[in-house]
């Protein structure tokens, strides 16, 4: 959800939502280097997602970056993108940093 700018009909600012599918459980937002790609994981799904982010407009582009193997224990928790714009991600459950 995005505050929109836009009064509701309280007079507050009204809220938007800026994904366009349902997800379970996001444990993890962050941003490549230049602040263009937005990464989302969900958590019960173990997949990252990547989208397009305009800071003024909505999310698009939704493309899945990875999924977890079966094999792999724990979920995508926290993730943050180092200067290179690799992401980490924490899993929980395993201990583990990818």
């Amino acid at each position: 959800w995005r505050l929109s700018g836009a009064a509701g009909p309280t007079g507050a600012p009204a809220m938007r939502e800026i994904l366009d599918y349902k997800f379970r459980c996001s444990n993890c937002v962050c941003f490549s280097p230049d602040g263009t790609t937005m990464y989302f994981t969900d958590t019960p799904t173990r997949r990252i997602f990547a989208f397009d982010y305009c800071p003024t407009g909505a999310l698009s582009n939704r493309r899945l970056v990875y999924e977890m193997p079966a094999g792999l224990p724990g979920g995508p928790d926290g993730a943050q993108t180092d200067a290179d714009g690799f992401i980490w991600v924490c899993l929980s459950g395993a201990s583990q940093v990818v």
